[in-house]
């Protein structure tokens, strides 16, 4: 039991050691035994003594103003309340602990005596309504609405409308969010309609802008460049082509702007007209002049800008080639992967992929029959993912390869030992059936090609993401400061520096 000695001094006494471990098992048994009983007996002399009513009081006077009190009498001990009885309960019903507040007084009775609660609640509402000194002293709580502070609401409610992606005719419409102001206000104010909403959208988008020109300029009288990145968004049959303006602030961090959001159908996806629409965003925050193309027109746009960034798309690619910059590296690595898969054997290989996975998620019973084997070799009971990545056009292809990359043997087990049942499940939404799916030997060997290739791209363009644009967007600008900042003594940086910059 408390010996110091090593295992092997102990050799040859194993019988007294069992004798020993039986007969402290006994005690300890007995002992948790005498002490269950006595924590019983306890328990049970409590409960007779709590059941006695004579112990318990009215709640009449003291701090105990709540109404949820006409229901309960209390028990104190050394002059504190203890317990609390139901009067709506049976006698024989425990009390209930008291916790120094009346939370789980009111649990109760929401709980066991809904009706009552209701009640109570209703009657209490009416008497204080009724109450005109209590009235006319909340009626004095309330402010006057000045046309001043009806427009600060109406400017707020727009900022939480546009910040938040409500329906900007949420004011309008919803009754009962007319109501919350109807109510605080006592009909003083009232919510703003679309029309109203839209003016203080435009008016936000005025100032915002101002502030915009406002921080351009003070970056541009320190000498710092400006670098802008861009591209043509579509969602929901809206075309959007979108400027961000980003710098380093003085003290080293990171900012981005909105420079402008251009409908696509508003401009063509020309490379002229992509320059133009870019210069003329531009030169509206004050980032130089652009009075129009040709040999009469002004455009000073690219010395105040450092840099570009955009995706490979011919349109932008000219129409930035003015200006310093470069594409985005990640989406030229990514449109090689799209074509490393849209070589014909890849393509129906990752077709066939696509093919079982929706057998194996609309099929309850191959699911099944799939979970076995792999159980049978260990491995995870999961499901084959969708190919649902879009916005790559190629992340949700790697991670379903990689699933059948990994669950290989589970899926050829499948095959063998459910032929029939693979051949007689129900068709997939497109009508094929899994025998039209099933990998061959070669074809596995595609996949296990494509999983490396997908997954050193993949790989790649994670580092991309976390270095190349940590390097170009934000690094360069900040060797611009420093440089800057060494030689501000010496005058305007050289046109040398500037484009090593």
């Amino acid at each position: 039991d408390d010996t110091w000695e090593p295992i092997e001094h102990l050799a040859g006494y194993e019988g007294e050691i069992r004798a020993f471990r039986e007969r402290k098992k006994e005690e300890d048994d007995k002992k948790a035994a005498e002490a269950g009983a006595n924590k019983k007996r306890r328990k049970e002399e409590e409960d007779a003594r709590l059941v006695e009513d004579d112990c318990f009081e009215d709640t009449q006077g003291g701090n105990r103003r709540s109404p949820v009190w006409k229901y309960f009498k209390i028990q104190k001990c050394e002059g504190k309340v203890q317990n609390v009885r139901c009067t709506l309960c049976s006698i024989e019903k425990k009390p209930i602990a008291y916790c120094g507040n009346i939370t789980n007084i009111r649990v109760h009775l929401t709980s066991c005596h809904k009706d009552e609660y209701c009640k109570l609640i209703a009657a209490n509402t009416t008497s204080e309504t009724a109450s005109t000194e209590s009235q006319s002293k909340l009626d004095e709580l309330v402010p006057q609405i000045s046309s001043e502070k009806r427009d600060e609401l109406h400017r707020l409610i727009t900022k939480w409308l546009v910040r938040c992606g409500r329906p900007l005719t949420l004011p309008q419409h919803d009754e009962e969010f007319r109501d919350i102001f109807r109510c605080l206000t006592k009909g003083q104010y009232v919510p703003p309609t679309y029309h109203i909403v839209i003016e203080q959208v435009l008016k936000l988008s005025v100032e915002g802008k101002a502030r915009v020109v406002q921080q351009l300029k003070e970056l541009l009288e320190e000498g710092i460049l400006p670098s802008i990145c861009g591209d043509i968004w579509s969602q929901g049959g809206i075309s959007i082509f979108g400027i961000l303006v980003y710098w380093v602030d003085k003290n080293f961090e990171f900012q981005s702007r909105l420079l402008a959001a251009i409908p696509v159908l508003s401009v063509r996806h020309t490379g002229v007209e992509l320059e133009n629409a870019t210069k003329v965003a531009c030169a509206d925050f004050g980032l130089g002049q652009y009075c129009g193309q040709g040999v009469d027109g002004v455009d000073t746009v690219p010395e105040f800008i450092h840099a570009t960034c955009s995706d490979n798309a011919s349109n932008i690619v000219c129409g930035w080639e003015s200006f310093d910059g470069h594409e985005c590296s990640a989406h030229t690595l990514a449109l090689v992967v799209l074509t490393f898969l849209e070589q014909p054997l890849v393509r129906k290989v990752f077709n066939k992929l696509r093919g079982m996975t929706c057998h194996f998620n609309h099929s309850v019973i191959d699911s099944k029959l799939l979970k076995q084997c792999q159980l049978r070799y260990d491995l995870p009971e999961t499901k084959p993912p969708q190919d649902n990545d879009t916005r790559s056009g190629w992340g949700g292809g790697y991670h379903q390869a990689l699933w059948y990359f990994n669950n290989q043997v589970a899926v050829q087990m499948y095959d063998v030992e459910s032929p029939t049942k693979a051949a007689n499940a129900v068709p997939n939404p497109d009508g094929s059936v899994y025998r039209n799916h099933q990998l061959m030997l070669d074809e596995w060997d595609i996949v296990r090609e494509s999983v490396y290739i997908l997954r050193y791209a993949k790989e790649a363009v994670d580092l991309l993401q976390s270095t190349l644009n940590a390097t170009a967007n934000l690094f360069l600008p900040v060797i611009g400061r420093m440089v800057y900042t060494v030689h501000a003594d010496t005058g305007p940086l050289s046109s040398t520096t500037k484009k090593f910059l």
